[in-house]
């Protein structure tokens, strides 16, 4: 029988492994090579929005790259790379895996950029499975339900929920007790101040919108109208 030395080594040794064993966050195997190109046309639509980080607000960011991504699948994009049912199962892993690597995973995790990357990707993943035609997004209006506007919004709280319920891995468990003491944060979308999510008020009609005040409501109507009437009709 070993020394409880000799044990306490061994569970060192275990731990350590253990430690540098570098979770994947849930990333299925890759099934063709048609995932190598996916990977590599999907960074690259990363990268080409890295240019406005510097000048652009956090919610304008995580918009602007969720455009990048849209945009980038348009005719023969990088989405229409995954033709069968495996592949796209490994295209959500992927991206679901990158958002969360982007959240907890060594320098990054306090990078505003990182955040708002991941902010990005949860939203690309959430039009995705919102999508009524697949895994080719379309060209609607986005961003119309309740759980993608409080993602663009960019509240980490949303965001790290929005991941965790989806993901194999616990290493958001951590991330996800700290972000949940934060509290529910939501934009009027007519004079766009931030305020607790619960003193606003609710679009009737859309679900989505929210406001402050009546008087609020009243004045963003004509801009509203025409997103409120495609909610409805979609």
């Amino acid at each position: 029988m070993p020394s409880s030395r000799k044990r306490a080594k061994g569970k060192a040794r275990k731990a350590t492994q253990q430690a540098n064993k570098q979770c994947e966050h849930g990333l299925l195997p890759k099934t063709s090579p048609r995932c190598w190109d996916f990977m590599d046309k999907f960074l690259a639509v990363m990268s080409s929005a890295d240019s406005i980080m510097s000048t652009a607000t956090p919610e304008a960011w995580s918009m602007a790259v969720f455009c990048h991504f849209k945009e980038s699948n348009k005719d023969g994009g990088f989405f229409n790379l995954l033709s069968s049912e495996a592949e796209k199962k490994w295209g959500r892993s992927y991206l679901l895996g990158l958002a969360t690597a982007l959240l907890v995973d060594d320098i990054t995790s306090a990078s505003a950029w990182a955040t708002q990357t991941a902010c990005s990707i949860a939203l690309f993943i959430s039009e995705v499975e919102e999508s009524e035609i697949g895994w080719i997004v379309d060209d609607k209006v986005p961003l119309l339900n309740p759980k993608t506007r409080d993602l663009i919004q960019g509240n980490e709280r949303d965001v790290v929920r929005f991941l965790k319920k989806r993901i194999k891995c616990n290493c958001l468990n951590d991330l996800y007790k700290q972000t949940k003491k934060l509290p529910k944060v939501g934009r009027c979308s007519g004079c766009q101040k931030q305020m607790a999510r619960k003193d606003l008020m609710i679009c009737k009609d859309c679900r989505v919108a929210q406001y402050c005040s009546i008087g609020c409501q009243k004045q963003d109507w004509p801009e509203h109208k025409e997103t409120c009437n495609a909610c409805v009709s979609r």
